[in-house]
């Protein structure tokens, strides 16, 4: 891939992005935080704030993985054909990079706010800008949004999976009965 089209920007999708609910519902999340926050938090408050953030981040990035590995060895060629016929497979596979995207960007974040409080916390400093806390919650809260379309667009995925199983077998069925009614056809012609 040159660079040229990695500098390229799709304004589709990035319209999209900032469109989104998820978006939007992170975003007011972020700003009830800075309009509801005192403008120093404290240190040790928002060390236990960051370090749940880290724990819960940690533990949906290794069931996000674990959703992926099933996404991604289930399927059979027939059947992404199937799912992709309206671009429907690479939809779901880019919406497992972005949530793979935003957990990454909130779990680093999460680590280096954590950072930030420890030292902030045994410099004698009490206090933070309340700025670190509302960056948190945005990037905790999308990404744990972000991540849960994911999901949903997995659940899609198996449902979908189930159809063309339903199509298949059908296929099947009726190859079949015409199979068996061209063998007695030909039996009765002779």
């Amino acid at each position: 891939m040159s660079s040229r089209n990695l500098l390229r920007i799709n304004w589709q999708s990035v319209r999209s992005t900032f469109v989104s609910w998820d978006f939007v519902v992170a975003f007011s999340i972020a700003i009830s935080a800075f309009l509801l926050l005192p403008q120093k938090v404290a240190n040790d408050f928002a060390r236990d704030i960051y370090n749940v953030g880290i724990t819960s981040l940690s533990i949906i990035f290794s069931v996000y993985f674990a959703a992926l590995a099933i996404i991604i060895s289930s399927g059979d060629n027939d059947f992404i054909d199937f799912f992709d016929e309206e671009g429907d497979y690479t939809r779901l596979i880019k919406s497992f990079r972005y949530a793979l995207f935003t957990l990454v960007v909130a779990l680093l974040l999460s680590i280096s706010f954590y950072t930030v409080a420890t030292i902030l916390f045994y410099k004698k400093e009490p206090d933070q800008p309340k700025t670190l806390m509302t960056i948190f919650s945005f990037s905790a809260s999308y990404s744990l949004l972000a991540t849960f379309m994911a999901a949903n667009d997995a659940i899609e995925y198996a449902l979908y999976r189930v159809k063309f199983l339903r199509l298949r077998r059908l296929r099947k069925q009726q190859e079949k009965a015409k199979n068996g009614k061209d063998s007695v056809d030909s039996s009765s012609n002779d």
